[in-house]
C-alpha cells in the first residue's frame, strides 16, 4: 500500500496543476499574449539582424548614394534590435505585475494604441523617405544623402508598416477572443472563458 500512495499523490498533484493552470483565462491570456509578442519580436529582430550584416558588408563596396543607403540601414536597424530584445524579455515582466482582468484589459488597449500610432508613423516614414529622395533628384550638393536616406526610410518604413498592421490585427483578435466572455450586470462583473 505504501507503495501506490507515492505515484498516487503525484499523479493528483499533476492533475490539478495541469486543470488548474487550463482552468484560469487571466493564465492562458498572458500565455497567449507572450507567444504573440515574442513571435513578434523575433521577426522585429530577425529583420534587424539581417539588415545590419548585409548593409554592413555592402557598405564598404559602394560611395554615395548606395552608402548613405547602407549607413542609415545600419543605425535604423540597431534601433530595431534594441527594441526587439526589449520587447522580447521585458514584457514577460511587465505581464506578470497584473493582477486582474482590467489590468489585462488596459493592457491590450495599450497595445493596441501602441500599434496604431505606431502604424501612423510608419506611413510618415514613407512619405518623408519619398520626399527626401524626390528632393535629391533636383540638388545638386546633397544629392547622395538625400537620395540614400530617402531610399532607406522608405524601405524601413514599408517593412514597419507591414509588421506594424499585421501585430495590430494579431492583437485585436486576441484581444477581442478576451473581451468576448466579460458581461456586466447591475452588481456584478462575470467573465467566462470557453475552450
Amino acid at each position: 500500500m505504501p507503495r501506490m500512495l507515492f505515484p498516487t499523490m503525484f499523479l493528483l498533484l499533476a492533475m490539478h496543476v495541469t486543470g488548474s493552470t487550463q482552468d484560469d483565462p487571466l493564465l492562458q491570456e498572458r500565455r497567449d499574449f507572450l507567444k504573440l509578442n515574442r513571435q513578434s519580436m523575433t521577426v522585429l529582430g530577425g529583420w534587424a539582424t539581417a539588415n545590419m550584416i548585409t548593409s554592413g558588408i555592402l557598405l564598404g563596396q559602394h560611395q554615395g548614394e548606395e552608402r548613405v543607403f547602407h549607413a542609415m540601414n545600419i543605425g535604423w536597424n540597431a534601433v530595431n534590435l534594441s527594441i526587439a530584445a526589449w520587447g522580447y524579455f521585458r514584457t514577460p515582466v511587465l505581464v506578470g505585475r497584473e493582477s486582474g482582468q482590467l489590468d489585462v484589459i488596459e493592457r491590450q488597449g495599450r497595445f493596441r494604441n501602441i500599434l496604431a500610432f505606431n502604424t501612423g508613423l510608419d506611413i510618415a516614414y514613407i512619405v518623408t523617405g519619398l520626399y527626401a529622395w524626390e528632393r535629391g533628384r533636383t540638388s545638386d550638393s546633397n544629392r547622395a544623402l538625400l537620395r540614400g536616406t530617402g531610399k532607406s526610410l522608405m524601405l524601413q518604413g514599408a517593412f514597419l508598416l507591414v509588421f506594424d498592421a499585421v501585430q495590430l490585427g494579431a492583437h485585436y483578435r486576441h484581444g477581442h477572443r478576451f473581451l468576448e466572455g466579460l458581461q456586466f450586470g447591475p452588481d456584478q462583473v462575470r467573465w467566462t472563458w470557453r475552450f
